[in-house]
């Protein structure tokens, strides 16, 4: 199973023009990019959210299968079920399994209307070795395609390692 408690720390190409947001008072994000520099969701964004070991070994609907991997198809059809029971949500499409930045990642697509604004998302859930990654790329409201900018860039994502404590002074 997972063990790495600390995040790894997440990267991606930030398109022109975007901006690469601190996650330091963000959190629980681990990776925001948004069109404006803005935190919520009233912009373009493609944010990041991991889920720890720890606190995944807690959770019923999250099965362990091979060390440092995840049952993401499990995981994914416990929350599709309450997705598609939502009826803000519609224009729902299962997207076909893939890698991102070399580990296992499943995804959906789907617009979710809010105050009358639809809003496109896709999410990805990737199993790492330092626990579950949710990567949400979404429009602006009102939109219902994600901005071209934002083509390609789950290719971009790469990891490096979470960063080695420092030992303390003598």
């Amino acid at each position: 199973m997972a063990t790495q408690d600390e995040a790894d720390v997440m990267h991606a190409e930030v398109p022109e023009g975007w901006t690469e947001v601190s996650v330091t008072d963000t959190a629980p994000l681990e990776f925001l990019v948004s069109v404006d520099g803005t935190t919520g969701f009233s912009s373009a964004s493609i944010r990041a959210t991991r889920y720890a070991p720890r606190t995944i070994s807690r959770s019923k609907d999250i099965s362990l299968d091979e060390p440092d991997t995840y049952d993401l198809d499990l995981l994914i059809g416990t929350h599709l079920h309450d997705l598609l029971s939502d009826s803000r949500v519609s224009s729902f499409t299962l997207l076909p399994a893939r890698t991102i930045g070399g580990a296992p990642a499943r995804g959906y697509a789907y617009v979710e209307t809010n105050d009358g604004l639809p809003t496109r998302c896709v999410e990805w859930r990737v199993g790492r070795r330092d626990g579950l990654w949710n990567i949400v790329l979404n429009s602006a409201p009102g939109e219902t395609e994600l901005p071209p900018e934002l083509d390609g860039i789950l290719d971009t994502i790469t990891w490096t390692d979470a960063p080695t404590p420092s030992a303390p002074s003598t």
